[in-house]
């Protein structure tokens, strides 16, 4: 059963969908068609980052600090083409607001930072298109994970990142909190214990040795949390892991991926604890590329069947329906 091809397989209808016609659906407070449109409507306030003095700002920091506290609506902010060398707080209470990266290409709209994290979001609602966060900081020896240096760190809730790319020399998404949704994205390494898709992205190693793509914390079956990556490619450098147990569940499931030869052939591991692989919510279905040969995999490694795998193979997963509105 090809669960892709089926009517519960809403993704499919994404293959049409261009980052100008994104917008919020103000009835249910989410994202809907026209909510990253360049067209600025009389309602919707705006304002321009430029690094040579020709927008509003010349700081992303400061356009946001532009926007009130409890704000209800959707605030864009354009940002031109330029390396932005600064640490960006969307703080708890400025929802709405969105970054667009002017011109097309993430490369060409920078913003970047080289201690602990880039750029961090505790609002809801937030969506961030056509643009790069990057971290070039190194985690000390004996780093724990309350030192992970990263790209950005999400503890808000029903965020949308379109064409996003997330650059580091470690972690380089942190998401600990609600519902996200990343698309056509380019990362390395997700930690956390939020719930999250992952479709259409790239996940691309720079490791030269051993290394982990996603680690989620979940603990207990009374809370929501995973990660989910759909018809994506995990491609680059060293031998990964396709995820370690962290939290006694920590799901973690690659649906329609391919996995290059950077996989490690065991795929999986159980963080040194075998109680937990019982629990663990660990998952393969309908994956290509040599890293999908399962032949040396753990023996507790699962492969999932239809009806096991069609939770994560949808906006579904993330409640989507509740909060987006992309078709």
């Amino acid at each position: 059963m090809d669960l892709r091809n089926s009517s519960t397989f809403a993704v499919v209808f994404l293959m049409f969908f261009f980052w100008r016609n994104v917008a919020v659906n103000a009835s249910r407070g989410g994202v809907g068609p026209e909510l990253i449109t360049w067209s600025q409507s009389h309602h919707e306030p705006f304002v321009e980052v430029d690094l040579n003095g020709k927008g509003n700002f010349t700081s992303v920091q400061a356009a946001i600090d532009k926007v009130r506290t409890d704000n209800i609506n959707r605030f864009k902010i354009y940002i031109h083409p330029g390396i932005y060398r600064e640490k960006v707080t969307i703080p708890k209470y400025k929802d709405y607001i969105t970054l667009i990266g002017v011109d097309d290409g993430q490369s060409k709209t920078v913003t970047t930072w080289n201690d602990s994290v880039t750029v961090i979001v505790e609002a809801s609602y937030v969506v961030a298109t056509n643009i790069t966060f990057e971290n070039t900081g190194v985690s000390p020896p004996g780093n724990t994970r309350n030192k992970e240096v990263a790209a950005l760190k999400i503890t808000g809730d029903k965020n949308f990142y379109y064409k996003v790319r997330l650059l580091g020399n470690q972690g380089t998404v942190l998401v600990d909190n609600g519902k996200h949704y990343f698309l056509e994205s380019f990362f390395f390494r997700k930690l956390g214990s939020a719930t999250s898709l992952y479709e259409e992205s790239t996940i691309n190693s720079i490791a030269k040795g051993k290394g982990v793509i996603a680690v989620n914390n979940r603990d207990n079956l009374d809370t929501t949390g995973g990660f989910a990556f759909l018809g994506s490619n995990v491609t680059g450098t060293g031998k990964l892991l396709l995820s370690t147990a962290s939290g006694k569940y920590s799901p973690v499931v690659y649906s329609y991926t391919n996995l290059d030869n950077v996989i490690d052939p065991r795929g999986w591991s159980d963080g040194n604890d075998p109680a937990k692989q019982k629990t663990l919510i660990f998952g393969e279905y309908k994956n290509t590329g040599k890293g999908a040969d399962r032949s040396h995999r753990v023996a507790w490694a699962k492969y999932f069947t239809p009806s096991y795998a069609l939770p994560f193979l949808s906006r579904d997963f993330i409640n989507g329906n509740e909060w987006l509105d992309l078709d």
